[in-house]
């Protein structure tokens, strides 16, 4: 039981379910499902916990979660009057029931703040719907529902149409705030990237990667939503990566920590830049192209140029071979004379890495070449 708290706590719960398993295990549940309501600014997340009971070796398995992500911002919803902050509360608190002489005495205490709440709302999305159906099933107890608004669905801020469903094993890793964060942004192009520490078999080494929802459509065998990864600090170092941007707020070391913290745990992050045109920019891993995502606050895809630092911006102009109208090519500052190997060099934006094939290519074994003009399109030309 206590290994099997012990994943449960690792899946970011902490000890929130110890007096709901618990009790499960007292009435003799020997298969059990518990309920989680997780919120945040990207969506609000439904996490339905599996547990198992082994008893020929009396042991308690906790199999992992299935998370439904409600995208949107929860921040807007409850600026309108939507306590849901109460409701996941309530929903997390309610099962252990110890403030209560009774099973009476609990459901009136929780029928009353219930109607509370309700009052509170304003638009009434499915979203809160499910919030309430969560809160209820994990009470474990019947109290009256009566008198709960019939849910009205607007089919412009429809969150049923884009929640997302994965199921989440303990060998993960994943917690379910970084679920919430992984689900909150289904795009094939741009997911989010989680960074993970992983530990051999002894625990005695450590290895790192970053882990993303695969979105194209492909399925696993168990109809689940397979993972992305790729490989650590070897490949990809956001550290060092992130000082090619011009980024005022980076020169504040408290700051920068928290910045960077925010970019390993998946979140897409609102920066200030220099730039009289992008004031502010939105900037998150990009794992599988070696770089970041930089968008506009409206979420349109930027170039890396205007926010990169000149020194920067020479380093990696440096590596490009550029054709005239005549065809003539002018090789780069750095180029290798013939029969001298080529140096590595990292992807130079996001751009020019999309046009590779794979991550190794986009670590970049060969010079880019820029036509001027003139040059034919897809015509091969050399340095």
């Amino acid at each position: 039981m206590q290994r099997a708290k012990a994943k449960v706590d690792d899946a970011g719960y902490g000890a929130a379910m110890d007096g709901r398993i618990d009790d499960q295990l007292a009435r003799g549940t020997k298969e059990f499902e518990l309920l989680y309501l997780s919120l945040n600014p990207e969506g609000l997340a439904k996490a339905t916990n599996k547990f198992r009971v082994d008893e020929s070796t009396s042991t308690l398995y906790f199999n992992g979660f299935d998370a439904k992500v409600y995208p949107g911002d929860m921040t807007k919803l409850e600026a309108e009057g939507v306590k849901l902050k109460d409701v996941v509360a309530l929903a997390n608190s309610a099962p252990l029931r110890k403030d209560f002489k009774n099973t009476a005495e609990f459901a009136a205490a929780t029928t009353a703040h219930i109607d509370k709440i309700r009052q509170g709302l304003k638009p009434f999305h499915k979203a809160h719907q499910e919030a309430y159906s969560a809160m209820i099933s994990a009470m474990d107890i019947p109290i009256k529902t009566s008198g709960f608004p019939a849910p009205k669905l607007d089919v412009a801020t429809s969150v049923e149409e884009s929640a997302q469903l994965r199921f989440f094993r303990p060998t993960d890793k994943i917690t379910i705030q970084e679920a919430t964060t992984m689900l909150a942004n289904p795009s094939v192009d741009s997911p989010r990237w989680v960074h993970k520490t992983y530990y051999n078999k002894n625990k005695n080494q450590s290895y790192n990667a970053y882990v993303a929802v695969d979105f194209s459509g492909n399925k696993t065998k168990s109809d689940n939503l397979p993972l992305r990864r790729v490989q650590g600090t070897m490949y990809f170092d956001p550290e060092k990566k992130i000082g090619d941007f011009n980024l005022p707020e980076m020169n504040n070391p408290s700051r920068r920590s928290e910045i960077m913290r925010d970019l390993l745990a998946g979140k897409e992050v609102k920066l200030q830049t220099p730039s009289p045109m992008y004031p502010e920019i939105l900037m998150s891993l990009n794992a599988n192209m070696a770089t970041y995502h930089v968008k506009n606050l409206h979420g349109k895809a930027l170039g890396h140029k205007e926010f990169r630092t000149k020194e920067a911006n020479d380093r990696l102009a440096s590596r490009i071979s550029y054709v005239d109208e005549k065809g003539k090519v002018t090789p780069p500052k750095n180029q290798p004379k013939s029969g001298q190997r080529q140096p590595r060099a990292a992807a130079s934006d996001e751009e020019g890495a999309r046009k590779n094939k794979n991550h190794r290519q986009a670590a970049g074994n060969s010079t880019r070449v820029v036509k001027k003009s003139g040059q034919k399109a897809g015509q091969k030309v050399r340095p």
